[in-house]
């Protein structure tokens, strides 16, 4: 994010960069993210709309994950919902294709571990193999 000190500091050392087209909108996924990672017991009375069922769907979590982290919600279990959430992120990001970056690999790999780990807490194992 972009603060104000960020900003000021970085004009004054005269770099080269266009300050007036910075994006400061929140997109639909990235309030999704925030009602996912910081849950309420209903909504922002400004933004009904914003359910966590809502926001889980707007981020693409499948049935079975839903399922999951609302029953976590409704038990108040917000470090297992976030766990369960991030888990299931990590796993959608395995799959993306790599691309030619330095540290990729390793990142790939770490990656891929979590998703292993997503996967078993996703099918309801306690512990990864």
């Amino acid at each position: 994010m972009f603060t104000p000190e960020f900003l000021a500091k970085h004009k004054e050392a005269g770099d080269s960069f266009d300050f007036n087209i910075i994006n400061s909108a929140l997109t639909p996924l990235d309030k999704a993210y925030m009602v996912i990672n910081y849950p309420r017991p209903a909504p922002h009375p400004d933004a009904p709309e914003w359910t966590l069922a809502f926001a889980l769907d707007v981020a693409g979590v499948d049935s079975r994950t839903t399922k999951r982290i609302l029953d976590l919600h409704k038990q108040d279990k917000i470090n297992d919902l976030r766990t369960t959430f991030n888990m299931w992120n990590a796993l959608m990001q395995s799959d993306r294709p790599s691309n030619s970056l330095p540290g990729v690999e390793a990142a790939k790999s770490t990656l891929q571990r979590y998703a292993e780990i997503a996967s078993n807490i996703l099918a309801g194992q306690s512990k990864a193999k």
